[in-house]
């Protein structure tokens, strides 16, 4: 017991430690405001009415339909306001208990609590995870994150105990995941290998299937229910790009290449944006290569998952819950990849890579050994996590460090411009503006932000030439017009009318995540 107490302190302490300085972060400009600081439902706090609001209507208003999310965000208003530090505290204390129930579950399953630390250490501090943890909007992820892994627990605790009280743990459980993300979906697939897995001898010589299969009936329901609220809720949901770029074909490929590119930065977490545009055109060799490589890493896997049955069901998790990011449904500025669609799928990934390395054994000098370069591995990545948390700091900080990486990236340059005009920096918001309508002159955000920087720095010609220019790519832009109308009374009020704003700038609609 004093062992598993103690790697529970390491991993909480290895969190703290990369971690804590959210508490002196922002809110970001992108989601942020629609899911938090200007939702008047959420900034009300936990009442009837919000609550009913997250449950029944949140869907309605272009906010993702993620009720528990939502009352999560709504009980940190009642208790703290919008103090954005402790906003990000909590999201550090729902990654480190999502962290311990991984670090439970993974030695429950296997008996080995040093792999399974590692694992959960890998988990802890990889850079991939800084973009759920350091962002508010993120908490759903997390949420997710830690009641899907709650529910295997409760659910491999049945399998072994045939009790039911269990087994009504791990459904409510499952339940209230689905509430936080769907992403959780995908966890009866997981789910039905722990039941049909024998992890000391790998899988079950001629087990039944039907007990399995007829246990995870009500959690397929719940999982097929959610899948259709999804659809609903995202229906009529305003795409990123344009329907010729986003076919099928183009998502398919897309899809494959993020696989690899996944891998490559598990292991070499470089270049990490907080945005990755999706891509006008690829070339074939990409998801090509990125198949084959798949397909061998499968085939590894099936193989060394007939003696170790924990790789094998860890290479199925990062499959699984990579699968909802592949853009079947999808809304707003759609990623090629985005860092928070692998934070569930690292913890399979993890628990592969760890299972799949050959037991030190041996002499002591090679346990040492072993123990001293699992313990540099998980410190390179704390190291490298502290860095990257440090450019959520605000979105200044963010948005530069997107396009320090792609000096074309639409959706930084809408953020850095947002950001610098609510600083009152207009000159360096115009020139991000400008770049954002370079860089997509079909956007009619990008034309309304430029028009309202326009207008308030007295560039009122021009700043109508692109309200009317937002207008005309979609007729029914309302912030476009409401601009274009307060414009108007701003010149017939002129030279009285001062440096007021004529209106209210565009961010791109919330992502699908």
């Amino acid at each position: 017991m004093m062992r598993y107490l103690w790697t529970g302190l390491c991993l909480t302490a290895l969190i703290a430690v990369v971690y804590l300085q959210t508490g002196r972060f922002e809110f970001l400009g992108f989601d942020d405001p629609q899911l938090v600081t200007e939702n008047s439902h959420v900034r009300r706090g936990v009442t009837m009415e919000s609550v009913k609001w997250a449950f029944f209507s949140s869907w309605r208003e272009n906010v993702f339909y993620y009720p528990l999310s939502l009352v999560s965000h709504m009980a940190d208003v009642s208790g703290f306001g919008l103090d954005s530090g402790r906003h990000h505290l909590t999201n550090v204390a729902v990654h480190a208990a999502a962290v311990l129930a991984l670090f439970a579950l993974l030695a429950r399953l296997s008996g080995g609590i040093w792999r399974a630390g590692l694992a959960a250490g890998l988990f802890a501090v990889h850079p991939l995870g800084v973009d759920s943890v350091a962002w508010v909007t993120e908490r759903s992820n997390l949420l997710c994150a830690l009641l899907t892994v709650a529910a295997m627990g409760a659910y491999a605790q049945y399998r072994t105990s045939r009790r039911k009280r269990w087994y009504g743990f791990s459904l409510g459980l499952f339940f209230l995941a689905l509430l936080a993300k769907p992403t959780a979906v995908m966890a009866p697939v997981v789910m039905w290998l722990i039941g049909r897995l024998d992890f000391d001898s790998g899988p079950v010589a001629g087990a039944p299937r039907l007990p399995v299969v007829r246990d995870l009936l009500p959690f397929a329901v719940l999982a097929a229910l959610r899948i259709m609220a999804v659809l609903a809720a995202e229906r009529g949901a305003s795409p990123a790009v344009s329907d010729g770029v986003m076919t099928t074909g183009m998502l398919a490929a897309n899809a494959l290449t993020a696989m690899t590119a996944y891998l490559i930065k598990a292991v070499f977490p470089f270049r990490l944006s907080v945005y990755y545009p999706f891509p006008q055109t690829l070339p074939l060799w990409q998801p090509l290569v990125s198949g084959l490589v798949m397909t061998l890493v499968t085939a590894m896997i099936l193989k060394a998952g007939r003696r170790r049955p924990m790789v094998l069901l860890g290479w199925v998790w990062f499959l699984a819950f990579l699968a909802p990011s592949f853009g079947a449904v999808r809304s707003g500025p759609w990623p090629a990849m985005a860092d928070h669609y692998v934070y569930i799928p690292l913890m399979g990934l993890f628990t592969a890579l760890v299972w799949l390395a050959p037991a030190p054994g041996g002499s002591r000098r090679r346990r040492t050994a072993a123990g001293a370069i699992a313990c540099s591995l998980v410190a390179y990545f704390a190291a490298v996590s502290y860095v990257h948390a440090g450019h959520y700091r605000n979105s200044v900080t963010l948005f530069t460090r997107a396009l320090e990486l792609d000096s074309k990236n639409f959706l930084a340059r809408i953020g850095l411009g947002n950001a610098f005009r609510r600083q009152g920096a207009m000159a360096a918001a115009e020139e991000h503006f400008r770049a954002a309508v370079a860089i997509r002159p079909e956007s009619p955000g990008a034309h309304n932000n430029l028009g309202l920087v326009l207008a308030e720095r007295g560039g009122w010609k021009e700043a109508e030439q692109h309200f009317l220019m937002a207008l005309a790519l979609d007729p029914g832009f309302a912030m476009a017009r409401d601009n274009l109308i307060n414009l108007e009374r701003k010149r017939a009020a002129a030279p009285d009318a001062g440096g007021d704003s004529p209106g209210r700038a565009a961010s791109e609609p919330p992502r699908e995540e």
